[in-house]
């Protein structure tokens, strides 16, 4: 991990913007500034703003408010059964003592809520109608209530739908600093907010869970692929089954392989990776036709597995892994076992793959290390490895219906689309995992989908050849696969790392932790060729599909009430407002006692010589600058700063972020803390919150609700420790370049195309498009054809078929008999949606794209 560290560029990187609460009326104790407040020149100008929308302003130009002002919130998680909002409720929690020492019940705020709301010197009143994000917009509207709630969460479709309900963000940018500050550093963001090219109007402010790092890893049972890759002969012949029974018992009609090799078969190809000792970026090397004579050759060591498996002799023309295990699993009808399949892979690796000229010591790393070159080929290869080895992998032989290559968290249509996306990475797919839709950019900035390239349909239904022979599962019909390591246990899966790699998984024998990004072939110049060679991945944190926004009447004619609305948002988007609506309020007892939820040790340093204020250049350029200092980039690694203080944090990847109290770890990890224990069903009625981070967050902290700009730190410290090392070497390889991704900016002078910026959450659609989306055919194509909303329901969509059975012409689209029968091949995939809707869908999204891309300078006209 030392050898990581020097290559690591800290991927989890925070916008940290400088902040301060406003100069009320009558404010509260707060922080001292050092040297006091700060004079300035700033003057706002608010002639363009409406009569009866106008702030209030102190002296220095600061937005100002009468102390204790109400803000109204109907903010919260779409959950009417257990309710995630701002304050604790009945049916939730009785009196009980949390970590921070302090006593809570019924209507009080929650802990960051309680902060901000001190620290701005207002008052939150929660009114979170307990709705789901859509109808509670609705039902506002309709019962002609939007005017009572001055902060109102939301999916951003919703809202840019209602933009006539709501208020121009943009006006106020001038005057929220933090906010505009963090729009400039990141210019993909303000995108997707814009709802009017004309003005560039915003109507909605964002939500992350996260921000600019990789946001679904490949995560991976490091611990089986090395005890597999590393086990001896006499183990493996023990251990093992045959491919033919692993199919028997998941009630397979063929013994056959049918999975394809893609990579490539004679030749070679390299990619650019990580150095065996972590120091630098060299060449890695997969030669097809090292493999390809080894396999034929009677003295080679890969050749005599090949016979000790049941094959003489390997007489085809591919050096591909997937072709040579093909060969010999159809010429035994299946009767090879893992162990034969295994000693084959390990024979392969030894030959096939060099890293800088130098081969492998540990067949695992090609897996497991920071030198991984792994693709779909050896995904299949040792995937096959592990549906046939029960035993080595720490499971009984009864269990072997339940192992599986690839497998989804749940079977739910949410996270079958997960290894959806999965494909898309494995077989160098774009659209697959994108923030609207199936869309994404090519070079020129021209909007593309998925769904209009035969291509994505061909690709994907790969995923189904792999499933005929038992390697992938993503959930029976109607059955909830509940965690995927219950229902089926996966060698692969594609999700949060802190999602299935808790801190509550202590056993030395559990080994899931991210890995490397797998190698693939690319379209980076999207002419149909796949000449790029690179890890890639489209999975990348960047604006939510929810956000929250202000009603125009709520603010109207109260400048008291829209000046603390407007700080309120420009706090969330500042230093201070991340570290406490992502942690909570700081302990200033430190650990040992804490009247808090996190601390960290005040450094023995300047303010002025590790950090600055923040400072923007206004509509009509002026400057207007923060209260409140960030960290200099060039000490993000050695402290952080809250309340102008500077502090020593813990250090994951490179950026030093506040440290979660031992009494708030321990309640999060299932322990009793001042008489309270979560998840027992006695102390109190909490959902669970153990161990999920999450619901954590939600029922406990307060945070993590569908508004501003959540950091990873919290989530971090959540983590498993095994996945914390396997994040950071995927971290280390996406500082060194050798993990490309999305960007929310690009940079045109090294040569960045608009292939690598992030497609955009939202678009900016007037009311003609949106009328024409909300017909019955298009909503065939967003609700049947491609069905992808639900968290809860297990119906499928057309990709989804795909990745259960392939191009099976004998079966109807989605089970559904009126929406035709699976079509043939890709081709026919386009032909029959464009007919439906889609060309037109696509064509309204190019449209709005482009009017955005026009506005913002990106394409010209």
């Amino acid at each position: 991990m030392a050898l990581v560290a020097l290559v690591m560029a800290g991927s989890m990187a925070l916008s940290l913007s400088a902040c301060g609460g406003p100069t009320n009326d009558n404010p509260p104790d707060g922080p001292d500034v050092p040297g006091g407040d700060v004079a300035q020149d700033y003057e706002p100008n608010t002639s363009h703003l409406a009569e009866g929308l106008v702030p209030k302003f102190d002296e220095n130009g600061r937005l100002t408010y009468a102390s204790g002002t109400e803000i109204v919130v109907n903010v919260g998680n779409n959950n009417d059964k257990n309710p995630q909002k701002t304050v604790y409720t009945n049916n939730v929690l009785q009196e009980i003592t949390l970590p921070d020492g302090k006593k809570y019940s019924s209507g009080n705020l929650k802990p960051a809520w309680q902060a901000a709301q001190d620290e701005l010197g207002v008052k939150f009143v929660d009114r979170y109608s307990n709705l789901s994000s859509d109808k509670q917009i609705e039902q506002a509207i309709s019962s002609n209530q939007i005017g009572d709630y001055n902060l109102l969460s939301g999916s951003s479709a919703k809202i840019t739908q209602n933009t006539q309900y709501m208020l121009n963000l943009t006006d106020y940018l001038d005057y929220m600093p933090n906010y505009k500050a963090f729009l400039d550093a990141n210019p993909a963001v303000y995108y997707s907010l814009t709802s009017n090219v004309n003005n560039k109007a915003m109507y909605y402010a964002p939500y992350f869970d996260g921000l600019n790092d990789i946001e679904k890893y490949v995560l991976a049972e490091q611990n089986w692929i090395s005890d597999m890759l590393n086990a001896e002969d006499a183990t493996l012949a023990a251990t093992t089954t045959t491919y033919a029974a692993q199919g028997q018992a998941k009630k397979l009609t063929t013994t056959s392989a049918v999975a394809k090799s893609y990579m490539g078969q004679t030749g070679s190809y390299e990619v650019e990776t990580t150095s065996l000792d972590g120091s630098e970026v060299v060449t890695g090397k997969v030669d097809y036709d090292a493999a390809l004579s080894a396999a034929k050759s009677a003295s080679s060591a890969l050749g005599q597995a090949i016979s000790a498996a049941g094959l003489s002799s390997y007489t085809d023309e591919s050096g591909n892994i997937v072709d040579i295990m093909n060969a010999v699993i159809n010429a035994t009808n299946g009767a090879v076992t893992g162990g034969q399949l295994i000693k084959i892979l390990k024979e392969y690796i030894n030959v096939a793959y060099t890293v800088g000229g130098e081969h492998y010591e540990d067949p695992a790393d090609v897996f497991n290390s920071i030198s991984a070159m792994w693709d779909v080929d050896l995904l299949v290869a040792i995937s096959r490895c592990a549906v046939t080895s029960p035993n080595i992998l720490g499971a009984e032989s009864n269990q072997l219906a339940n192992i599986y290559g690839i497998a989804g968290r749940q079977g739910t249509t949410q996270r079958r689309l997960d290894v959806v996306a999965f494909a898309g990475e494995l077989y160098g797919v774009r659209g697959l995992e994108s923030r609207i839709e199936n869309t994404y950019l090519a070079p020129d900035g021209t909007l593309k989908d998925a769904r209009q390239n035969a291509e994505s349909y061909d690709l994907v239904a790969n995923l189904g050849d792999m499933a005929k022979e038992g390697l992938v599962y993503i959930g029976e019909a109607n059955v909830d696969a509940a965690r995927s390591f219950e229902a089926a246990s996966p060698l692969f899966m594609h999700d949060y790392s802190q999602t299935q790699t808790t801190t509550g998984f202590t056993d030395d024998a559990y080994g899931v932790s991210p890995i490397l990004t797998p190698v693939s072939k690319w379209d980076t110049d999207d002419n149909g060729s796949h000449e790029t060679i690179m890890r890639f991945t489209e999975s990348w944190r960047s604006v939510k599909n929810t956000g929250f926004c202000v009603p125009i009447d709520s603010v109207r004619n109260n400048p008291d009430k829209l000046s603390a609305t407007l700080a309120f948002i420009d706090y969330l988007f500042s230093n201070d407002g991340q570290i406490v609506m992502t942690y909570g309020p700081q302990s200033t007892n430190g650990n040992e006692n804490p009247n808090g939820w996190w601390y960290a040790d005040e450094a023995d340093v300047e303010l002025d010589s590790v950090a600055h204020r923040v400072s923007i250049e206004t509509s009509d350029g002026q400057t207007n600058s923060s209260v409140q200092y960030q960290i200099n980039s060039e000490y993000e690694g050695e402290y952080f700063v809250f309340n102008n203080t500077v502090y020593k944090g813990m250090v994951p990847y490179s950026r030093a972020i506040p440290k979660i109290t031992d009494a708030n770890m321990t309640l999060f990890s299932g322990g009793t803390v001042n008489g309270v224990k979560l998840n027992d069903g006695v102390t109190n009625s909490i959902p669970a919150s153990a161990y999920s981070y999450t619901n954590y967050a939600r029922h406990i902290l307060g945070t993590t609700l569908p508004i501003g700009n959540k950091d990873q730190g919290f989530e971090y410290q959540c983590t498993a420790p095994v996945a914390l090392d396997g994040a950071a070497v995927v971290s280390a390889a996406v500082a060194n370049g050798t993990i490309k991704h999305v960007k929310l900016s690009i940079d045109k002078d090294k040569g960045e195309t608009m292939w690598y910026l992030i497609a955009p959450t939202t678009f900016a659609l007037d009311s003609n498009a949106q009328g024409i989306l909300g017909n019955p055919e298009q909503s065939d194509i967003s609700g049947k054809y491609f069905y992808n909303n639900s968290k809860t329901d297990y119906r499928t969509n057309v990709y989804i078929d795909l990745a259960f059975y392939g191009f099976d012409t004998s079966r109807y689209i989605c089970g559904a008999q009126e929406l035709g029968n699976i079509q043939p091949n890709g081709d026919a995939y386009v032909t029959l949606l464009n007919g439906k809707g889609l060309e037109q869908r696509i064509s309204i999204y190019r449209s709005a794209w482009d009017n955005t891309a026009f506005a913002f300078g990106l394409i010209e006209g």
